[in-house]
């Protein structure tokens, strides 16, 4: 299986904890897609997700059933594709498909890939790293999310505060500088027989510091205590391209976030 597909089968099942954060939110499936539904308005958040291999005709279809099952809902949402995956077309002629259906373009991520990590290259900092698993870590990787995303806070009240969200495959972390304040955080979802790393954040006074890739390296190194994978995935921002390069990734294709309000 491609390594971009890996990818995209653990972002798919990452984005399915998504359906667990409030009483309305479901998961469906499409063939070569997956459909999740947070019952939240936020459009990322509710997220129509290519992970198979397909032509441009049967992309057009898929999109046209996803869209027809948010509207029946009523929510906003998004389309996360690898234009990898769409066989025999370019990524032009792709994404047209997408803008005559009133998605725009969000963002643009690099999945990369690592069968293991390197040694550290520098120094890394002391780092107090605890599970997100109460109240107050709960409320400490909000914090975290806001100054690292800029998520609404109302929004992340009602996904990341949520008992439910927490009884998906999500495991996360916060890390705390030697003053005890959160100042990073990283979730892993090991999924498709690999460890996904999301969520990687840093609050902005903080950045420079080496947090990022401590608690990283902590979050991986928790999930492969607990699981035979060993290969790793991440999407990573273009500010993030570096790091991840010297931890050992690779970039096996480009992943597109498309949404529409």
């Amino acid at each position: 299986m491609p390594e971009s597909s890996l990818v995209a089968l653990n972002l798919r099942s990452a984005l399915s904890a998504y359906a667990n954060a409030t009483a309305g939110g479901v998961t469906a499936a499409l063939p070569g897609m997956g459909l999740v539904d947070s019952g939240v308005p936020f459009a990322v958040f509710n997220a129509a997700v290519l992970s198979d291999l397909v032509s441009r005709e049967q992309f057009s279809e898929l999109l046209d059933q996803a869209g027809f099952f948010y509207e029946q809902r009523r929510t906003p949402w998004s389309c996360w594709y690898c234009p990898d995956h769409v066989q025999g077309e370019s990524q032009s002629a792709v994404e047209r498909v997408l803008f005559r259906r009133g998605l725009r373009l969000s963002n643009r991520h690099t999945g990369m890939y690592a069968d293991g990590l390197n040694a550290p290259g520098r120094f890394l900092p002391d780092l107090a790293v605890v599970r997100v698993q109460d109240g107050p870590t709960r409320r400490d990787f909000i914090s975290v999310c806001l100054s690292s995303f800029g998520l609404p806070a109302r929004i992340a009240m009602l996904v990341y505060g949520a008992d439910r969200f927490w009884r998906g495959g999500w495991t996360a972390w916060v890390g705390y500088d030697t003053q005890d304040r959160p100042v990073t955080m990283a979730a892993t979802d090991t999924s498709a027989g690999v460890v996904g790393v999301y969520c990687v954040g840093t609050v902005p006074e903080a950045r420079g510091r080496g947090y990022a890739e401590t608690i990283t390296r902590r979050a991986i190194d928790a999930a492969l205590r607990q699981t035979t994978a060993r290969a790793l995935i991440v999407q990573s921002t273009p500010a993030g391209l570096g790091l991840y390069r010297r931890m050992g990734f690779r970039p096996v294709g480009e992943f597109a976030v498309f949404v529409k309000d």
